[in-house]
Order: C-alpha cells, then structure tokens, then sequence
C-alpha cells in the first residue's frame, strides 16, 4: 500500500492524477492520497490554505530558518491521521504494515517523515520529495526500527521553497541512523519541477522495487 501527502495548498487529485499510470499498473496496491485540511496560516495573518499544520514564513525553508525547527508544520492531529490510516490498511485491508509506504512531496513529505519515522513499527519504506526532517522525526532517528529503512529523499538544487540544503541533510541524517537512503539530486531544477518531474518517476521506481520485493526479501 502507499500513503501519499500532498504539499501545501494543494489536493489530493494533484498526485493521485500525477501517478495515474503507476496506479493503473499496480492496480493491486491500495493507494490512499490524504486530503490536508483548511488551515490558518501565520504565514498568511491567519488565511486559511490546504495542508498538514502552519507555516511561519513565506519564504524559502532552509536550515536555522523559522519553519526548519517549526513543529507545528505537522500537527498532532496530522500525526494521528497517518497512524490511524496505516493501522486500518492493515486491520481492515489485510495489508502488513511492512508492506505500507509512506511519501510526499513539500510539506506532505515533511508529514510523510513525521509519519513514518515516528510509527512504532517497521514500514516498508519512506519517500520524501523535496522535504526536509522536523524535529519530531530527527529525534526519533534513534529507533532501531530505522536500521535498513528504504528511504528515497529527492530534491532539486534549485528548490527556491525548500533549500537543498534541508534535503542533503536529512538524507545525511537518515544514512547516520542506518537507513537505507537513495538521495537523488535533480540539478538546476525548482520545486515543482523536480517533484513533480523526475521525482515522480523516482518515486515509482523506488516503490516498484520496495512493494515488488518477495515477503521476506532483501528491500534494501
């Protein structure tokens, strides 16, 4: 199964579209794209834009700046949401939960980590388009449960919303916890070019390789 968040302000149909031909391919996968909800941004003097918690600052999210340590990015209902989807894929779907992907892209792969790392079990693997780790999610590096986690982190050197830096560090950070991580760098290209470019087509090919593998098998 994959558990896919959008970025800020969008919706659900933007990757569930995006992916059509890895779902028609895959069609016994359960795919499971969550809605963000209406939320008031400080970022915005309180307008209320679709996404998982609230940004501080409209500008570029780098390390050392406001939203890099911000929380509040991932709400604790936004956590709880994840959890409690993964727990019903595998209680009422029959889907083991280390056969459950979790990704997004922007501030839904920000979620995405939040998600997957601070679950306590094992997944299959963890996707992050152009994202960073929060501290919630750096913290919880230190769980045996992320030794040999696949983990795919991809992210554009041109990013001008989420600094290439956040992404070389948080592939930094999960290789020092053992992970199993992919950095993919799509050099010269922005943020919704790289996601939705050639991190789309990352994605599927690392979901292919983490979802086809026999149970049991070598995922790494």
């Amino acid at each position: 199964a994959v558990v896919g968040l959008h970025g800020f302000g969008d919706e659900p149909e933007g990757w569930a579209s995006n992916l059509r031909g890895a779902r028609a391919k895959h069609p016994q996968w359960k795919w499971v794209h969550l809605k963000g909800r209406l939320l008031s941004q400080t970022c915005y003097k309180g307008q209320k834009v679709s996404g998982w918690g609230d940004y501080l600052d409209q500008g570029c999210t780098h390390i050392g700046s406001a939203d890099y340590d911000n929380q509040d990015i991932v709400l604790d209902s936004t956590l709880t949401e994840i959890h409690r989807v993964i727990e019903e894929l595998e209680e009422k779907d029959g889907v083991p939960v280390d056969r459950i992907v979790v990704g997004g892209f922007s501030m839904g792969a920000a979620a995405a980590a939040e998600g997957a790392l601070r679950y306590p079990r094992r997944l299959a693997g963890l996707v992050m388009l152009n994202g960073w780790l929060l501290p919630g999610a750096r913290a919880a590096l230190g769980s045996d449960l992320v030794e040999s986690l696949p983990v795919l982190v991809s992210h554009g050197s041109a990013d001008e919303q989420v600094g290439f830096d956040c992404g070389e560090m948080a592939a930094e950070l999960l290789r020092e916890a053992g992970a199993a991580v992919r950095f993919e760098v799509q050099l010269g290209l922005t943020h919704v070019d790289s996601g939705f470019g050639p991190g789309r087509g990352l994605a599927v090919a690392f979901l292919e390789e983490v979802l086809c593998a026999p149970i049991g098998g070598d995922k790494t």
